[in-house]
Parts: structure tokens; sequence; C-alpha cells
């Protein structure tokens, strides 16, 4: 299954819980009163296996991930983030004893769109993206 997929999954496995489902009391209700189901997104009529868009930000942490997928990940993000246009990004990958720091900075040492890339000590590396061609 693509690493996207799974993230996805995942994703929408987070959205789940924190609906109230029994309660009657919602945010902007007054406790006591029935929530109105006009006021309920479409959510739940979606298809499980739809994707979900996720928005591409000037950092990922790759600590939801599976030690395995952390270099697909890494270059799928790449590819999204330089696409975005972000020429800056942090990979946060963790302090503990190096090795998931180690596993992204050879992912970056062999991607032609880094331009440079750097530990900040903090458990992220900061990631300069070329730009796209114009």
């Amino acid at each position: 299954m693509p690493v996207l997929t799974r993230l996805t999954r995942w994703w929408q496995s987070l959205a789940g819980p924190l609906k109230p489902e029994t309660s009657s009391y919602a945010p902007g209700h007054a406790p006591g009163h029935a929530p109105d189901p006009a006021d309920d997104d479409e959510t739940d009529a979606r298809d499980p296996d739809d994707p979900v868009v996720m928005p591409i930000e000037e950092a990922i942490d790759l600590h939801h991930f599976s030690p395995r997928d952390i270099p697909s990940v890494v270059v799928e993000y790449l590819h999204e983030a330089r696409s975005a246009g972000f020429l800056e990004v942090r990979v946060i990958h963790g302090k503990g004893k190096g090795v998931q720091r180690r596993r992204v900075q050879l992912v970056l040492a062999d991607h032609p769109a880094v331009e440079s890339s750097r530990s900040d000590g903090l458990g992220s590396t900061l990631v300069r993206l070329r730009p796209l061609p114009a």
C-alpha cells in the first residue's frame, strides 16, 4: 500500500474520535439541547478509501510514520513542498540515538532538489530546496 494512502487512512482515523457521538452537547449549543443535524459537515458521508487532501506546510513531523516508510515519505514531502513553492523546510525526526536523523540525511544527500541541509541539534533538519526552473 502506498505511503500516502496509509497516511490518508491514519489522518482519517484521527477525525473519528474527536466528534461527540452520544453527547447532546456540542460547541455553540447550550448544554441539554441537541445540536442541529444541519450543522454537521459531510465528512461522515465520504468513502473511507477516498484520499484526504492534506496541506503541505513548511515542516513535517516524522514521528507518526513507520521507520521503514521514512525515506519515501521524505522524498514525497520534498517534491510536494517544492511544488508548493517552499524553498526552506524543516524535517522533524527527533533526537534519540540519531538513527532517523541519519536516514533522513542520507535521503537529503542524494535528492536532486536539495541545495543544502543541516541539523539544528534540536531533533530536526533544516533543508534548503532549489527553486523550480522557470
